[in-house]
């Protein structure tokens, strides 16, 4: 049960992580944009 949900809690942040620097990238290029026009 405990290796279990340790397992799940990994994926869950790994894939949040994913999200997250995804979401970095994108708002880090429009900001660019922005900034340069």
């Amino acid at each position: 049960m405990l290796g279990f949900s340790t397992e799940t809690k990994n994926l869950m942040l790994g894939f949040i992580l994913r999200q997250y620097k995804i979401l970095y990238k994108a708002l880090r290029t429009s900001l660019i944009k922005l900034l340069l026009t």
